[in-house]
């Protein structure tokens, strides 16, 4: 399965101290949205939709890239591929019609060294990089405002591996906001469960979580292990074809519980984490059972790559058919006619 991923994000801006009213993000200069003038005092020079916002802030972290020292990592813009040899511009796009703006951020982890082998010539490059040199990773990524909910816009970030490029683009982008100007930016997450189950072409994995410790497994383990508590997790992976699942039953154990009474909660053990996870068009999907949610990602699958990583345009066109079919507040996008 590919190591690639698309994973989409809701962002709302309010004001402090009222979380009822969300900027409309279309127009957050609206006096009626409590965003004045006040707020547009500062270096980022803010424009007046959410999409000026990102893409001034994106063309500042391109000309001064972000140094997060504490965690060794770095965010930045790709050059635009089409800019002139002598002009740097970062690597975005933008249909303002239809409030989308796409490009391709540059996260970066440094903190240790390393040698350079060619595999072919066996010709190796002692200290090709140093510890203070990132290794930069491109993430495409797509930010659109629909124009039905304006007042939530959908971040589509492409995921490679456990690259935490989201925590750094969120922390970023908090910084950067007017005082007073609060957020929310949580992953996108859909609630009707049982109806995702049952349409799933295959169950693939069954993970339980609860808490442990290891010296409780045995005498032996007792000798070699502190009782230190820790997160324990069981997984279950079917040996040949997937897991079958009374959907019904599911529903009916985890629904029929009392309001007072945790379904997850057996004589002998207590389980804090309770996911399935299905197989829907060659995709896996995770369903947390515990707070009834679906986790939306989409896995590229058999999508071209151009130095190990997918082709920009690619995403930008995969994006916009997975905001269409998996985002329920936003779609109708164009994906014949990708931005980058």
């Amino acid at each position: 399965m590919s190591r690639f991923k698309l994973k989409p994000y809701a962002i709302r801006l309010y004001q402090q101290g009222n979380t009822d009213d969300k900027f409309d993000l279309s127009a957050i200069v609206r006096s009626e949205d409590s965003f004045d003038d006040s707020y547009f005092a500062d270096d980022y020079g803010m424009g007046t939709t959410l999409i000026d916002v990102f893409q001034d802030y994106c063309e500042v972290w391109h000309d001064n890239p972000v140094n997060d020292q504490d965690r060794e990592r770095t965010l930045s813009l790709a050059d635009d591929p089409e800019a002139d040899d002598d002009e740097e511009q970062p690597y975005l796009r933008r249909d303002e019609e239809n409030n989308i703006l796409e490009g391709v951020f540059k996260y970066g982890v440094y903190g240790t060294s390393a040698d350079h082998l060619d595999p072919d010539t066996g010709e190796r490059e002692e200290g090709a990089r140093s510890a203070d040199e990132a290794a930069e990773t491109p993430i495409p990524f797509l930010l659109h405002i629909p124009e039905r909910n304006p007042r939530k816009a959908v971040m589509v970030l492409e995921s490679v591996g456990t690259a935490g490029v989201k925590s750094l683009v969120e922390q970023e982008f908090r910084k950067a906001l007017p005082n007073g100007v609060q957020y929310k930016f949580p992953p996108v997450k859909e609630e009707d469960v049982y109806s995702r189950i049952r349409a799933a072409d295959e169950i693939t994995r069954v993970r339980l979580g609860q808490s442990g410790r290891v010296s409780e497994r045995n005498d032996t383990l007792d000798g070699i292990f502190d009782g230190r508590l820790c997160n324990q997790s069981t997984i279950y992976d079917p040996t040949d074809r997937g897991i079958s699942i009374d959907v019904d039953a599911l529903e009916s154990w985890i629904e029929g519980a009392d309001d007072d009474e945790n379904p997850f909660n057996f004589e002998d053990e207590t389980f804090e984490l309770f996911n399935i996870t299905i197989k829907e068009s060659g995709s896996e999907k995770t369903i947390y059972l515990t707070n009834r949610e679906v986790k939306i990602v989409e896995t590229l699958d058999d999508i071209n790559t151009e130095g190990g990583y997918p082709v920009p345009s690619d995403v930008s066109r995969r994006a916009r058919v997975f905001v269409n079919e998996e985002v329920p507040f936003a779609g109708g996008l164009d994906s014949s006619s990708p931005l980058l």
